[in-house]
């Protein structure tokens, strides 16, 4: 009794074997992809650049970087979710189109909280609010208040540029209500 399930177990372990094999094989044979939902030279373009080859290295097997830019990446995440579910394409993208988008727009097309798996944080970024040297401000507060004063004296700018993706843009116009001033992107700015 004891011979026969162990060679019960055998075959089943080398049925195993020969279907992770053909698995593997299945696997290796193809590129992986990783979708960057931004333009060529941003972030996370240069992010899925730099680990690319070590992945390809890692996995013994190219790695193709491919942009698809579009919608404020709703094309890749898209695209990334209508993929086959093999593992050969991934999404290299903020967390922001992935979590903020569906608020964002009213048919994505998928829903990225069921549709998407995270697999690993790769990288913490830090955003700064920058002005002209000139401009007598040193702190957010002191900006806020040079902002009220802007939309109330006669020949200052009442409009800010303060980011380029729509969900930064929707956080900034909250912001940019206690001083009443307008946001505003710059055309060709990206």
């Amino acid at each position: 009794m004891a011979l026969r399930r162990i060679r019960r177990l055998l075959a089943a372990f080398i049925t195993l074997c020969a279907l992770a094999g053909a698995s593997h094989a299945q696997f290796s044979s193809r590129p992986v992809r990783i979708l960057v939902p931004n333009p060529p030279g941003g972030a996370t373009d240069t992010v899925a650049r730099v680990i690319a080859p070590r992945l390809g290295e890692l996995l013994g097997q190219p790695v193709v970087v491919e942009n698809k830019p579009g919608s404020n990446g709703n094309l890749a995440i898209e695209m990334t979710a209508k993929a086959p579910a093999d593992g050969l394409t991934l999404l290299l993208g903020a967390d922001a189109q992935i979590v903020i988008g569906p608020h964002l727009y009213r048919d994505l097309g998928v829903d990225t909280l069921k549709d998407l798996a995270p697999v690993a944080s790769l990288v913490n970024t830090q955003m700064v609010l920058a002005v002209n040297p000139t401009l007598p401000v040193k702190t957010l507060p002191e900006f806020v208040e040079y902002a009220r004063l802007a939309t109330r004296s006669p020949g200052m700018s009442k409009r800010v540029s303060c980011a380029r993706s729509p969900s930064r843009a929707s956080s900034a116009r909250r912001r940019f209500r206690t001083c009443r001033a307008l946001p505003s992107s710059i055309p060709g700015s990206r």
